[in-house]
């Protein structure tokens, strides 16, 4: 089992159903993003610990969900950090 701190967890529900988003910390200050619609992953990565961590994650959280993304910027904008 991997240590990991859960910073943020978000779903979103419309008429194609209902999509979640699973942000954790794990050592080294790297990523783990998980992204799932009705229960079934779409994808999970981990970031590692660069200036453009948060970046790539919300580059590669819009590949996975497409468009239109109800979770676009909360990555980037890293609004789930608490300060």
């Amino acid at each position: 089992m991997v240590a990991q701190i859960e910073l943020l967890s978000v779903a979103y529900r419309d008429f194609d159903g209902r999509l979640e988003l699973s942000v954790f910390q794990r050592s080294g200050n790297r990523l783990f993003v998980k992204v799932c619609r009705d229960g079934v992953p779409l994808g999970e990565k981990v970031f590692r610990d660069s200036e453009t961590q948060h970046w790539d994650s919300e580059r590669w959280l819009n590949d996975r969900v497409g468009y239109p993304n109800p979770f676009a910027g909360i990555l980037s904008q890293q609004q789930w950090e608490k300060l």
